[in-house]
């Protein structure tokens, strides 16, 4: 900043008009008044009391002291400035009193200023001529700028508080200064004291790897900062350098059955100082962590073991590729970062069933038609599509498996009657994916009975005798059938009079022929017959039937009747309901009665 290099005296005059209030004549005064520097100049910055100007003020006998002076006013108004004698003043002097002055509002203060004779008060002059000018504030200036270079900092050998450089400079007001200190890179590895300048070694240098580093130094004063700062460059030797990882990054691929302990890569570490080195892994994705394990004394990154309920490694569902971020550090430099990429590797896998048992039910029937479906589920890990096949044995060749329908259903005509094929197999069903790999599992195979066999009478001929002594209410004889079906209620028989003389005879619903009223001696020689049916249990009910022939009436003998019964004819073929029907004879005669077979009925 510009400075005032030497100091000029300037002088004025000033006409001033002197009223004397004693004397009757009005005299002309000349007041002459000069100061070392005017206009003066202090600093805005300045809050301490300043002599500025004398004042010399004479009468027309020259005479020096006859002046009392005192500041009227200011312009700007409110001017820190008065008039005094002090210290070694031998006349009238203006001072600034130190309140504060601020360059922005006033860069200039003209002083108005009132003396009078100190012997004759009422002898008066006025000056408006002193001016004072504001200087703005001077920041410091650095004594080394603008740049330095300091001695080499040992980044090994440097110790926290070593001094680097003490940065000097000086105020033109001789304010107070402070320092301010920036730092490329921003690495905080030195500190300035604000008050006294000084640049100290912050914290441990082994971690600088830099050559050098450049620090920009600010000095302010109360009033602000000098945009004008100090660029210091240290240089840094013996730097230390981080370890390194050498075989990193890498790719290494594994199968999807690999097992815990796989070794998947063993770390090659360097460090250039031969500090001891800790290396840290981490993973991504973050939630399978625990899926690896770095062993620190071998290096080596290995598959880990899982809990129990845990997947390792699946290339079907779960991730196909895993990065593994390894970084050695020394206690002060760490490794750049570098990963290892783990590519999961697919691996063929057998179908796996959803349960070890299935269960389906048939119903006995001709080949193909009672179907059941078993819900069969097996699941190819790799996605693939299985087929399914039973194997051979406990009647699976029996049985057909359908994986469109997923139905099971009979490949033979299967009949449960009698015994002849069983009601319950467990066959065994295997799976197959393209590869061949198989499954197994079991289905419980059971056939219900079908209402497939119409009861069929048994017997070859029904005897019985009866004569007037025979009393209403005798069973006469019993009708049998049986029912070929295999369980209750399709094999459960029963008996019904379809039609015939029901007035003397009436059959139950266990066969059995009931004579239910005298038969009087008006129908002598007339011949009776019944129609019976027989059907079972089952749903729908199938049935059979059979009739008696009518026979003559016997004629009365040794004065009491009897019957003697005449042969009888058959029946055979009559159609109920759309079936066919069984018959059998009941004749009013011992001969006995005759019974036709009847073909096997039809279901209905």
């Amino acid at each position: 900043m510009g400075r005032i290099s030497s100091l000029v005296l300037v002088t004025f005059s000033i006409c001033v008009l002197v009223r004397m209030s004693h004397q009757a004549n009005t005299d002309l005064k000349t007041v002459t008044v000069s100061s070392l520097e005017n206009p003066a100049s202090i600093s805005e910055y300045s809050t301490t009391r300043t002599r500025l100007m004398e004042l010399y003020c004479e009468d027309a006998n020259n005479d020096p002291d006859i002046c009392q002076c005192v500041v009227t006013s200011t312009n700007p108004a409110g001017g820190p400035f008065e008039v005094a004698t002090e210290g070694s003043d031998t006349r009238p002097t203006i001072y600034y009193t130190g309140a504060g002055l601020n360059y922005a509002t006033a860069t200039q203060y003209t002083i108005t200023v009132l003396c009078e004779d100190h012997e004759d008060n009422t002898k008066t002059a006025t000056t408006s001529d002193p001016r004072v000018n504001v200087l703005p504030n001077e920041f410091p200036d650095f004594d080394d700028y603008p740049s330095v270079t300091t001695a080499s900092v040992s980044a090994t050998g440097a110790s926290v508080g070593d001094t680097v450089y003490t940065a000097s400079a000086t105020d033109p007001e001789g304010n107070s200064i402070t320092y301010q200190m920036t730092q490329s890179p921003d690495s905080g590895y030195f500190d300035i004291d604000p008050n006294t300048g000084e640049i100290t070694v912050a914290q441990s240098l082994v971690a600088v790897t830099d050559l050098s580093s450049t620090l920009t130094v600010t000095a302010c004063d109360p009033k602000g900062c000098n945009a004008d700062t100090l660029t210091v460059t240290v240089p840094i030797t013996d730097q230390n350098t981080a370890p390194s990882i050498d075989n990193l990054p890498a790719t290494v691929s594994v199968l999807e059955t690999a097992t815990a302990g796989h070794i998947l890569e063993t770390l090659t570490i360097t460090d250039a100082q031969g500090q001891t080195v800790t290396t840290t892994c981490s993973v991504s994705p973050a939630s399978e962590s625990y899926k690896f394990v770095y062993d620190t004394v071998s290096k080596r990154l290995k598959l880990a073991t899982v809990s129990s309920g845990q997947t390792l490694l699946d290339y079907d569902s779960g991730t196909r590729q895993y990065k593994i971020t390894c970084i050695a550090d020394d206690g002060a430099l760490s490794s750049s970062g570098d990963v290892l990429t783990v590519n999961v590797e697919n691996v063929n896998e057998a179908p796996v069933f959803s349960s070890s048992m299935y269960y389906c039910t048939l119903t006995e029937s001709d080949a193909g038609l009672s179907q059941c479906a078993p819900n069969l589920l097996a699941l190819d890990p790799d996605g693939d599509t299985v087929t399914y096949t039973f194997l051979p044995g406990n009647n699976s060749e029996r049985f057909i498996y359908s994986s469109a329908t997923d139905t099971v259903s009979f490949a033979v005509d299967y009949d449960v009657d009698n015994n002849v094929m069983p009601t319950t197999a467990i066959v065994t069903i295997q799976a197959t994916d393209p590869l061949g790999l198989t499954a197994t599992s079991q289905i419980t195979i059971t056939v219900e009975d079908a209402n497939d066999n119409t009861c069929d009478f048994t017997d070859i001929a029904l005897t019985s005798t009866i004569d007037q002594s025979v009393p209403p209410g005798t069973i006469l004889a019993a009708f049998t059938a049986t029912d070929a079906d295999l369980s209750f209620p399709n094999n459960d028989v029963t008996y019904e009079t379809i039609s015939g003389d029901t007035t003397y005879f009436y059959v139950f619903a266990d066969g059995q022929v009931h004579y239910r009223e005298q038969i009087p001696d008006t129908e002598d020689g007339k011949s009776f017959y019944l129609q019976v049916r027989c059907k079972d249990g089952g749903t729908p009910s199938l049935s059979a039937t059979a009739e008696s022939p009518r026979p003559q009436r016997p004629r009365l003998n040794n004065d009491y009747k009897d019957y003697a019964w005449g042969n009888g004819d058959s029946f055979s073929d009559g159609t109920f309901g759309g079936g066919k029907s069984s018959s059998r004879v009941v004749s009013p005669s011992g001969i006995g009665l005759k019974a036709l077979p009847a073909p096997r009925p039809n279901m209905y």
